[in-house]
């Protein structure tokens, strides 16, 4: 019987770093630029006074300003998103080493040698993530490293 895996589980992030709101605002804010950037275009098409003209080009800016402060604050909320994320991750990270900190040696768990299966080039603990649902034969040392296998990096047994 294999012992259980002392990792966390760790679940499925969301494939997109906006949620639905976020598309929706960036949506709206273009939406109203584009309509904005149309009005301005036909408003000053065919007008030869410039007093008329500039009212024209200042609802274009406006609207380039909607649509610009609608970009910022989707790539605002996708960079926080990140940042969430990254934070969460090495969270995690810290635990992962934490438990390997708190994990007992070999011989208190029980067993003696390390494991490898034929076709590994590293040598692991039975409690090894690496070997986790392998079929595996425990070996000495000696023989590992007579196979050409190298100690794995992970659980370092």
């Amino acid at each position: 019987m294999r012992p259980t895996l002392p990792w966390p589980s760790v679940g499925r992030a969301r494939p997109s770093p906006w949620f639905p709101g976020d598309k929706v605002t960036l949506l709206w804010t273009n939406g109203v630029g584009v309509v904005g950037l149309m009005a301005s275009y036909f408003g000053t098409s065919g007008t030869v006074t410039q007093s008329t003209q500039v009212r024209w080009i200042a609802v274009a800016v406006g609207a380039v300003a909607v649509a610009g402060v609608g970009n910022a604050t989707w790539l605002a909320a996708g960079a926080r998103s990140i940042r969430t994320r990254r934070h969460d991750s090495h969270g995690r990270l810290l635990g992962v080493v934490e438990l390997e900190a708190a994990r007992p040696s070999m011989e208190t768990v029980g067993v003696s040698s390390p494991v490898a299966t034929e076709a590994m080039a590293h040598y692991h603990r039975a409690d090894c993530i690496m070997v986790a649902a392998k079929a595996y034969e425990a070996a000495t040392v000696d023989e590992h490293q007579q196979s050409g296998r190298q100690p794995c990096p992970i659980c370092r047994p």
